[in-house]
């Protein structure tokens, strides 16, 4: 029974962890498009 919980213990942070890191590049990369959205944009106007 302890070892179930060790394992369920495990997933639920590695999908935490995974979860974090997913949403972490998600915002970053929109921060990083609206960053150079506007430089591209006048750059090829």
């Amino acid at each position: 029974m302890g070892s179930a919980r060790e394992a369920m213990c495990t997933m639920f942070v590695i999908a935490f962890i995974g979860a974090g890191f997913t949403i972490s590049m998600i915002i970053l990369k929109n921060s990083f498009v609206a960053w150079m959205w506007p430089i591209g944009r006048a750059s090829i106007s």
